[in-house]
């Protein structure tokens, strides 16, 4: 498979739900499908110009239509996105999807919010961005993809983070079974709260002794 193949050649985070899936036009189905199909690897997907209901594929020398199913129906229903998503079991692990398109091409921007609509019934907050006027191009994808990376790279680096928490935990219990594992003494290095000039007590007026002056005799 292709995840692990990465890890070996990359230097990749290997945690579970550590990774992301993203693409434009047929990778965009593609991020769709392969991250409904394995949620409990990718936690986010990106779907730019994306398609939900795979067609045939166009092939040439010579030029002609291909099922790239092989006209096998159950098939082409467990890589349906549309099909997977509402075949799937409440409960069950899915990317936090981002979803692009350009909304000067009619068919992008209705598969769009259609398979934000789906999602919905599963994630209240789905992000769906349509460029002006923006077609099946490249231009409209250059576009898509910097929010895309903004949106997902930092929940990405927060997601190693809680792994890293995690394993920290599980190693502690692992030495120490049955202790809890104390919290990180942030708090006695903290730099004492300042009084707010509203509150803070006033200054004490001195007071200088008093001369008494001598009396002659």
């Amino acid at each position: 498979m292709v995840p692990p193949a990465i890890s070996r050649t990359l230097r990749v985070w290997p945690y579970v739900r550590g990774w992301g899936i993203a693409g434009y036009s047929e990778g965009g189905y593609c991020a769709a499908n392969l991250g409904l199909q394995y949620g409990y690897r990718y936690a986010f997907a990106g779907v730019l110009s994306g398609y939900f209901q795979p067609g045939p594929n166009q092939l040439s020398h010579p030029s002609r239509l291909v099922n790239p199913f092989g006209g096998n129906k159950k098939l082409l229903r467990k890589n349906t996105p549309t099909q997977e998503l509402l075949a799937l079991p409440s409960g069950a692990l899915i990317p936090q999807f981002w979803i692009g398109a350009g909304s000067g091409d009619a068919a992008d921007a209705t598969n769009a919010r259609m398979f934000q609509q789906l999602l919905q019934l599963r994630q209240p907050t789905v992000t769906l961005r349509l460029v002006p006027s923006g077609g099946h191009t490249m231009f409209t994808w250059r576009l898509l993809i910097p929010p895309m990376l903004e949106w997902m790279t930092p929940r990405l680096a927060n997601n190693v983070l809680l792994a890293e928490a995690r394993d920290k935990r599980l190693a502690y219990l692992k030495l120490h079974p049955g202790k809890r594992p104390t919290p990180h003494p942030t708090a006695s290095h903290a730099s004492p709260k300042r009084r707010s000039p509203a509150h803070s007590p006033k200054p004490r007026r001195s007071r200088k002794p008093q001369r008494l002056s001598r009396l002659g005799t």
